[in-house]
């Protein structure tokens, strides 16, 4: 199954506020002055909140650049609005990006007949329920089972968000994970872990979103190299 994804990147200056949210919010008043303009951008919903379905729009953010990934619908979406993106306002501050681009990819998403190690950082994963299950757990084999249940979970929904078919859950091993802290999404807490390692049966691309709050960044994916 391939998917196409557009990327595009702003360089972080000091005047601009290296925060997902922040931007998301600062993309939807650049789309609401192109509606008032009638300037139409196909699959413009898809720049805001995803409801129960995988976002094909997902922003990031880290200290040298803030950015956002479109997959599919979602790449042609980007694709339309880049031209249109000369300033940003951030609240009362109208910023002029120090430098923008945007670069076009294709990935393929399939089956592995080996497992494949991964890297998720800041991973949404787990309620202040399942987490505290965790915590209280001494069985490492019983922590690793409760996380890797929510894990196979997040995969699946990811891989069927970007119209690849699964008949069955993927296979997943948990290796380890980082520090943890808890994260208000949504006014609910919910636990952030720093990293999660683990191997899979599926061939995925770099840099998408896994778990909640991929839309905003968490949960983004990296590819281990052996």
């Amino acid at each position: 199954m391939n998917i196409t994804q557009h990327i595009l990147n702003f360089e972080v200056s000091k005047s601009m506020p290296a925060s997902s949210q922040l931007f998301k919010q600062a993309i939807g008043g650049l789309l609401k002055s192109l509606r008032q303009r009638e300037i139409d951008i196909p699959n413009e919903t898809l720049f805001y909140e995803s409801g129960n379905h995988y976002p094909l729009i997902q922003y990031f953010s880290d200290k040298i650049q803030v950015g956002i990934s479109g997959y599919n619908d979602g790449a042609d979406a980007l694709f339309h609005l880049f031209p249109h993106i000369k300033t940003l306002r951030f609240g009362n501050q109208i910023i002029h990006p120090d430098a923008i681009w945007m670069g076009k990819t294709w990935h393929v998403i399939d089956f592995s007949p080996e497992p494949l190690a991964y890297r998720l950082h800041q991973y949404l994963g787990l309620n202040s329920t399942n987490y505290a299950d965790v915590k209280n757990e001494k069985d490492p084999y019983v922590q690793k089972a409760i996380l890797m249940k929510a894990l196979t979970g997040h995969l699946r929904g990811a891989v069927e968000g970007l119209s690849f078919a699964l008949e069955d859950y993927p296979r997943v091993q948990i290796l380890r994970w980082g520090r943890s802290r808890i994260e208000q999404y949504k006014q609910t807490p919910l636990t952030c872990l720093e990293t999660l390692d683990f191997t899979c049966d599926l061939i995925l691309p770099s840099g998408i979103g896994i778990g909640k709050g991929s839309a905003l960044g968490y949960g983004r994916l990296e590819r281990l190299v052996p």
